[in-house]
């Protein structure tokens, strides 16, 4: 059984996506103003485009070396989005997923102006890449956040040094690498873990999801977006909630 050193860490951080991408001083300013302030482990759930070899894996992890040491990290290479169209398809609610990514849903904002016609153009909705913007990358969020989950998961079996085995984490947290923190995250003991804390304001008439912190039961349904639309869950959901139906 690994030998608990130091304050347990009692938040999971979890950070990820393209890894290639700059991160502001490898992540200082998250390490300043949140690893220092309360005691967590990191998990990096990251993806690089293209194959993946130990020197790209390496490199990729130095550009976020602020937050080192990591509890777990795994880079694998970025799904392609016909990968992930592929995934949405085996749902078996592919038309479904359609329907909801139509009209008002695709993130076209004009329908009379042909120079909205290029997708390209559009605002990157829920199914983007799969659906809509063949650019955005929200799908690609949502897959890596369910791996980090995964790795929390069994992290919390096995333990480590920082944490004895099979004791979950009091909270969850996910934040983004290029964020570059100008003061010190809330405290723990102002936000109550009866409530989804996220920033105000950029929220698209919904919800801003760049940063979240999550009690640890919460953190099962908020990260699991991708097992929810590949395993049926979210088809329910939306269709009965919504005024959408499907044909």
């Amino acid at each position: 059984m690994p030998v608990v050193v130091g304050r347990p860490a009692i938040v999971a951080v979890c950070v990820g996506g393209w890894l290639e991408l700059a991160t502001p001083r490898r992540g200082q300013s998250l390490r300043d103003h949140i690893l220092n302030i309360m005691p967590s482990d990191v998990f990096v759930a990251g993806t690089i485009r293209g194959n993946v070899t130990e020197s790209r894996v390496d490199a990729a992890l130095d550009g976020i070396s602020a937050l080192a040491p990591f509890a777990s990290a795994s880079v694998i290479r970025m799904p392609r989005p016909s990968e992930l169209r592929s995934e949405l398809k085996r749902s078996g609610h592919w038309e479904g997923f359609k329907l909801q990514a139509s009209k008002g849903g695709s993130g076209r904002f004009n329908w009379a102006d042909p120079s909205f016609d290029d997708p390209r153009n559009w605002v990157p909705i829920m199914m983007s890449p799969a659906l809509g913007n063949p650019n955005g990358n929200t799908l690609q969020e949502f897959h890596y956040q369910s791996r980090c989950i995964e790795m929390i998961n069994a992290h919390e079996a096995s333990g480590g040094p920082r944490r004895p085995a099979r004791t979950p984490y009091e909270r969850v947290m996910f934040t983004r690498l290029e964020f570059e923190w100008l003061a010190s995250h809330p405290p723990l003991h102002l936000l109550d873990p009866k409530y989804l804390w996220v920033p105000t304001g950029e929220d698209n008439t919904g919800v801003n999801d760049r940063h979240w912190l999550a009690s640890r039961r919460d953190a099962e349904g908020v990260f699991r977006r991708w097992d929810a639309l590949v395993e049926g869950k979210f088809h329910g959901i939306f269709f009965a909630t919504s005024q959408v139906r499907p044909r």
